[in-house]
């Protein structure tokens, strides 16, 4: 005996969402199974856009996260599975909406339970470069107004650059800059009988509280 449950949309509210896992609490009697597959589709004016196909680990239609499957792992009545990165519904693209839909298959004599399900993904939305934090939530990179300066000593001053990231405010409140300086060399050059060697891009990492 074959029955199916499908869930709502669910909306991360965020564009850049990594689905990466799918967990769930079963009971099984002999001759009973619990099966998954998970479908992610973009936002379209708050509401799901076009989705993607129900798909299992290998990011097919044919295959199922279950307590045997690859990645999957069972604990008491637990059951864990990795949503590789790999697939569609887990490689950040297209994936603001989620859906889960379970097979209860069984013998008929006694039929699977699931007592709860949780699918769980990573916000990864971009930080915003360009605009102060406090004065509007918006990201308007058209505000961005950074200016530099070189003292006689060569250190470089970058000022006028600010940096939102909301995932980080919440979490090290840490965010990783990198800048480059491009010196617009494209080879090694030889003078005389010596051989200079530039190094094209030199970069200094700074580490800055984030803000949102």
């Amino acid at each position: 005996m074959l029955s199916t449950l499908t869930s709502s949309s669910y909306n991360t509210e965020d564009v850049g969402a990594v689905v990466n896992q799918i967990s769930w609490n079963e009971t099984l009697s002999t001759g009973a199974n619990l099966k998954f597959q998970v479908r992610t589709a973009p936002n379209a004016s708050d509401a799901p856009g076009a989705y993607s196909s129900w798909m299992g680990p290998d990011g097919t239609d044919t295959t199922y996260f279950d307590d045997t499957s690859a990645g999957c792992s069972k604990v008491s009545t637990t059951v864990t599975c990795s949503i590789p990165n790999t697939i569609a519904v887990g490689d950040g693209t297209n994936d603001q909406w989620l859906q889960y839909k379970a097979w209860f298959e069984s013998d008929g004599a006694i039929n699977p339970i699931l007592t709860d399900i949780s699918l769980k993904y990573i916000s990864n939305g971009a930080p915003c470069i360009g605009t102060d934090p406090s004065t509007t939530s918006a990201c308007d990179t058209s505000k961005f107004s950074s200016s530099l300066s070189q003292a006689s000593n060569g250190t470089i001053t970058i000022t006028d650059y600010p940096i939102a990231d909301a995932e980080e405010a919440t979490e090290d409140g840490i965010v990783n800059i990198q800048f480059f300086y491009d010196f617009n060399l494209s080879n090694v050059g030889v003078i005389g009988d010596t051989q200079y060697t530039v190094t094209l891009n030199d970069a200094s990492i700074l580490l800055l509280p984030a803000t949102s």
